[in-house]
């Protein structure tokens, strides 16, 4: 699995748990991001501790965005594809858009991409992800995990890889 944008390691703690116990756990965080600011290098071991002694815990300090942060995501990956990608990193409709174009097509078949904040706020504090979110639900077989429509902000939105794997949005510049 593949999480864009760890911030405090909150989520990025829940997806160790709940991974396979023998999974490869990615996480990629941008140090002096706009969205959450990245974590210090002093917070690497600790992260790492978050992982069963199975699990391989691959923290990437780096821009979603640079060719060479997919390279190495390849790279941890061995050739495999991602069975889960969680996007929380840069919430410019740009930035969402191309986290899905560039690791969207990594998650295998049947498998499932997650963005977080897809709800829009009247101060705009989520950014684009709604914008976003709102084109590319219809492309997919998708789920909008949200406890009440009206809460304003947050909310995780859910879709599922087709069997033709992922293509980038339509209708979109």
């Amino acid at each position: 699995m593949l999480e864009i944008g760890t911030n405090n390691g909150g989520t990025l703690f829940l997806f160790c748990r709940a991974a396979d116990p023998a999974a490869t756990v990615i996480s990629v965080d941008l140090p002096g991001g706009l969205f959450g600011g990245g974590y210090s290098v002093l917070r690497v071991p600790y992260f790492r501790a978050f992982g069963s002694p199975r699990q391989r815990v691959v923290l990437l300090r780096m821009d979603s965005h640079a060719p060479r942060t997919a390279d190495r995501v390849r790279r941890a990956l061995g050739g495999r594809p991602l069975d889960f990608l969680f996007i929380d990193g840069d919430h410019t409709y740009g930035g969402v858009r191309q986290d899905f174009e560039t690791y969207g097509p990594m998650v295998r078949p049947g498998g499932l991409v997650a963005f977080h904040d897809i709800l829009p706020t009247a101060t705009g504090v989520g950014g684009e992800v709604p914008k976003f979110w709102t084109e590319v639900k219809g492309q997919y077989e998708s789920e909008e995990l949200v406890e009440d429509p009206g809460q304003g902000m947050m909310g995780i939105g859910l879709i599922r890889v087709p069997e033709a794997g992922v293509e980038p949005a339509r209708g979109a510049p």
